[in-house]
């Protein structure tokens, strides 16, 4: 599979396990993407669903200015350093 394929693959995969898409739908899609049969995309189906969606993907779509909220150290009052 080339570079686009992997990432239209990991974007069903992710729409499905969010919820955006049915499983009947994702492995339709799937097929007609990649060529492979049916119940080898059910497996990668099957198989994505231990893992979470970050992990999948690679990268964290979360903004810059939350991840900078996340790591700012806090006293044990609550109080920001």
């Amino acid at each position: 599979m080339a570079d686009t394929q992997t990432e239209q693959v990991t974007d069903l995969i992710i729409e499905y396990r969010k919820g955006w898409a049915n499983e009947a739908n994702t492995i339709r899609d799937m097929q007609k993407l990649t060529g492979l049969a049916a119940p080898v995309c059910k497996a990668l189906l099957d198989a994505a669903k231990s893992q979470k969606i970050t992990d999948l993907r690679g990268y964290s779509k979360r903004p810059d200015n939350l991840k900078d909220n996340r790591k700012k150290k806090r006293e044990p009052n609550g109080s920001r350093v």
